[in-house]
């Protein structure tokens, strides 16, 4: 974040990095077996990938 001027004429500029997730090739196997398409089954493996 950088922060430019002072007073009313202030702005703040963000910058947004995604953080890098792997993909769990598990998960989406499992997921393509129940007809998942594969970018929804990589989606949802990276979003909620298997515990141990």
């Amino acid at each position: 974040m950088t922060i430019t001027g002072r007073g009313l004429g202030r702005q703040f500029h963000y910058r947004f990095v995604p953080e890098f997730r792997p993909v769990d090739p598990v998960v989406t196997f499992r997921l393509r077996q129940y007809g998942v398409t594969g970018g929804a089954a990589r989606e949802l493996s990276t979003n909620h990938p298997a515990s141990g």
